[in-house]
């Protein structure tokens, strides 16, 4: 949600309703959630947003705060406190974001006024992994092909929540080529590498040519 609210009570109605030890009846008229954020599986070092909602159907402004201090992997996150008026809602980005692969799972606690609540965030931050659509490549020359090369294609895949990058290693006189031998791969998406063989004579012993590549 993009509208966000001031973050400490400033007029005196504002202070006035802010400092109100709320009534179970009231507190029924505001309506917070989801309680239960899961980001799913992230890459580590990526940021990932989600948002936490506060309506307010009182006719008094509340005051919203959240606690994640300590949690590290939260630290992004914003506005860490809101004053939500009458018959309005407010928006707090949870931002998921991990230096290392771990499974997270922590209650958060936010209070309305004086009143503590919780909800529940979930994530598998995982090391960014591209996926290779073959790990075999066969290069044949057809009778017809009268070229001295010959191309296959390779599909890279990214399935996680944010682009990655990656990097071919291709020692000098390699036979095998790829192309582009770098590049980077949005979440969600694919790139093409088209593999250019040419042949550059059989080694000793051996009836073909096999080489490795190898992607960082």
């Amino acid at each position: 949600m993009k509208r966000k609210w001031k973050a400490e009570p400033q007029t005196q109605a504002e202070v006035r309703d802010c400092s109100v030890e709320l009534s179970g009846e009231q507190l029924q008229k505001i309506n917070a959630g989801p309680q239960q954020i899961n980001f799913k599986t992230v890459f580590v070092k990526s940021s990932t947003t989600k948002s936490f909602i506060v309506t307010n159907d009182l006719r008094q402004h509340i005051y919203v705060r959240l606690l994640v201090d300590q949690y590290s992997e939260l630290q992004q996150s914003s506005p860490l406190s809101q004053v939500i008026p009458p018959g309005q809602e407010a928006g707090f980005d949870i931002v998921f974001c991990s230096k290392e692969t771990k499974t997270f799972s922590a209650p958060i606690t936010y209070y309305i006024n004086d009143r503590p609540f919780n909800f529940l965030v979930q994530a598998q931050a995982d090391p960014v992994v591209l996926d290779v659509s073959k790990k075999v490549l066969r290069f044949e020359f057809s009778d017809e092909n009268m070229d001295m090369t010959v191309t296959e294609q390779l599909v890279i895949s990214n399935h996680g929540n944010a682009s990655a990058s990656y990097k071919w290693q291709v020692p000098p006189g390699m036979a095998f080529v790829p192309e582009p031998l770098e590049d980077e791969v949005a979440a969600g998406s694919s790139k093409s590498v088209q593999v250019t063989f040419r042949p550059t004579g059989q080694k000793e012993g051996k009836s073909y040519i096999e080489e490795e590549l190898l992607v960082l």
